[in-house]
C-alpha cells in the first residue's frame, strides 16, 4: 500500500463527519435570529402571564383591597379599591373616594354600573388589568435586552423591547421568576410608565405559584399619575349570597372587550 493511498484512507472519514456536521447544523438552524428573539420574548411573557393572571379560569376565588390615589395637574384624589372575584364572568369592583361610591359588577354576561364613571375609578381598575395579562401586541417584532440590577429589589432584569406599527413598548421583568417589574409604550397620543413592586402570593391559597404586585404606579406625559397600595389579597372558599346580585334598577350593559 502506498503512502498516498494510506493518507486518502485516513481523510474520507474526516470528510465525511465534517458534512454530517455541517447537514446538522443547517437543519437545526431553520429560524432567523430575530424569529428567535420573537419567540424567546413571547415566551417570556407567557410565563409572565401565568405568574402574575389571578383573573384566569383556573385560579382561585379571592378578595383584594387597596388605598389608591390619582392626581392630575396637581390636584390630587384618594379613596379605596376593592374586588372580589369568582370567576373570569363573575366578580365585583367597589370604588370610593370622598362621599362618592362606585359599584361595577359583572354578572350572567352583563355588566351592572353603580354611580359615576369617573377618569381615576376607571384607571385604579385599569392599574390592576395592566398586571394580569402579558403579552406582544399582533405583529410586534421583539428581543430580549439585560437591563442589569433593578434598583428596588437586586434583580438581575431582562427587558422585552416591541414594535408594532406606531407603538413602541418595553416590559422590564426578572427572567428568573417572570415578575414584571416596569411597562413603558409609547405612540402618537403619548407615552405611559407602569411599575410593579413588591410582590407577595395570595393569603390562604393552598399553591404559592401565582404572585401579585402590591405597589402598582402609574403616569402620563399628560400630567396624570395614580398609586395603588394593595393592603391585602386572600384566596376566599366562597362569597355572601347577595354578593354577586345586580343592583335593582340598574340597566344592563353588554360586556366590552376587556372585562369579558
Amino acid at each position: 500500500m502506498t503512502m498516498h493511498r494510506v493518507i486518502w484512507i485516513t481523510l474520507i472519514p474526516a470528510v465525511l463527519i465534517a458534512l454530517c456536521v455541517w447537514t446538522l447544523q443547517v437543519t437545526a438552524a431553520p429560524q432567523t435570529a430575530s424569529s428567535r428573539n420573537t419567540n424567546d420574548a413571547a415566551t417570556l411573557l407567557a410565563r409572565a402571564s401565568a405568574r402574575t393572571n389571578i383573573e384566569s379560569p383556573s385560579s382561585v376565588p379571592f378578595v383584594l383591597f387597596a388605598k389608591a390615589k390619582y392626581a392630575l395637574n396637581q390636584q390630587s384624589v384618594e379613596g379605596t379599591y376593592a374586588l372580589g372575584w369568582a370567576a373570569p364572568n363573575l366578580y365585583r369592583e367597589d370604588l370610593q373616594y370622598g362621599n362618592v361610591h362606585e359599584t361595577i359588577l359583572v354578572s350572567g354576561g352583563k355588566l351592572y354600573r353603580v354611580g359615576q364613571d369617573t377618569p381615576h375609578t376607571y384607571l385604579w381598575a385599569r392599574m390592576i388589568k395592566r398586571a394580569l395579562q402579558w403579552s406582544l401586541p399582533s405583529g410586534a417584532r421583539a428581543k430580549e435586552r439585560p437591563q442589569g440590577e433593578h434598583y428596588g429589589s437586586g434583580a438581575q432584569l431582562t427587558c422585552i423591547v416591541a414594535n408594532a406599527a406606531e407603538t413602541h413598548e418595553r416590559i422590564c421583568l426578572d427572567p428568573n421568576n417572570y415578575e414584571p417589574f416596569s411597562y413603558d409604550v409609547s405612540s402618537p397620543s403619548g407615552k405611559q410608565t407602569w411599575t410593579f413592586a413588591d410582590y407577595t402570593s395570595l393569603a390562604n391559597a393552598l399553591s404559592n405559584s401565582q404572585r401579585f404586585p402590591t405597589a402598582i404606579t402609574y403616569k402620563d406625559d399628560r400630567g396624570t399619575s395614580a398609586e395603588l397600595d394593595i393592603q391585602s389579597i386572600a384566596a376566599v372558599s366562597g362569597f355572601a349570597p347577595n354578593e354577586f346580585t345586580s343592583p335593582a334598577g340598574t340597566p344592563a350593559q353588554d360586556l366590552p372587550n376587556h372585562a369579558q
